[in-house]
Order: structure tokens, then C-alpha cells, then sequence
């Protein structure tokens, strides 16, 4: 039968605890000096940076799913004269489902409509 020296394995098992935090404590300690550094401009984070493209007047145009973006499409369709028959019918698709509240559906025909509205004039 084998015998552990229990005063040594406790030994060995603190030793271990002892490394492993000396360890996490380096690594914090790491990682914190990091992200002061990214704060201060010292270093940059690897990587490619991303940033918002907005258009020319700084702004960015929020919309949402909402009977608002609906009327504010059809507006822009409103300012059309004459538009070609696939332009109508994807109007007229788009605010029926705009009225039925299927926003999703609706706003995805109105867009589509002024695609092809814009297609159409070039």
C-alpha cells in the first residue's frame, strides 16, 4: 500500500496555489497597464479600426420599422413625376402593407420602388 506524506502534498498543493496566483496576478497587472495605455494614445489596439460612415452634413439618418419611416418613403416617391409601372405597383404594395402595420414588408417595397425609380432616371 502507498503512503502519502500528507505535510509535503500540502506542501506541493500551496506551492501550486501560490504559483497560480502569482500568475493571475501578473496577468491583471498586464492587462491593466494595457488598457491604460490604449486610453492615454500610447498604443493603438491591433486590429482595423472601425468608424461610422455619415453622410456629408455629419448626421446619421436613424430609421426604424414605423409607420413614420413608412410616410416619410412615400413622401420621396411622392416627389417623382410620372414613375415607370414597376415603380407604382411597388408603392402601392408597400403602402398597403405600411397600413396593415407590416412595416418590414412595406418599407422593404418602398425602398425597392425608389431603386428603381432611381435606376429608371439613369
Amino acid at each position: 500500500m502507498i503512503r502519502w506524506n500528507t505535510a509535503s502534498s500540502r506542501q506541493a498543493g500551496q506551492a501550486w496555489l501560490a504559483l497560480g496566483l502569482l500568475l493571475l496576478a501578473l496577468c491583471g497587472s498586464t492587462l491593466s497597464q494595457r488598457a491604460d495605455a490604449q486610453a492615454d494614445g500610447r498604443i493603438t489596439p491591433a486590429g482595423p479600426t472601425v468608424q461610422a460612415a455619415t453622410p456629408e452634413g455629419g448626421e446619421l439618418d436613424v430609421t426604424t420599422d414605423s409607420a413614420e419611416y413608412c410616410q416619410r418613403l412615400h413622401a420621396k416617391l411622392d416627389a417623382y413625376v410620372n414613375p415607370p409601372r414597376i415603380v407604382q405597383e411597388l408603392r402601392s404594395e408597400g403602402e398597403e402593407m405600411c397600413r396593415a402595420g407590416r412595416f418590414r414588408g412595406g418599407i422593404a417595397r418602398l425602398r425597392r420602388a425608389l431603386l428603381a425609380m432611381r435606376d429608371a432616371e439613369h
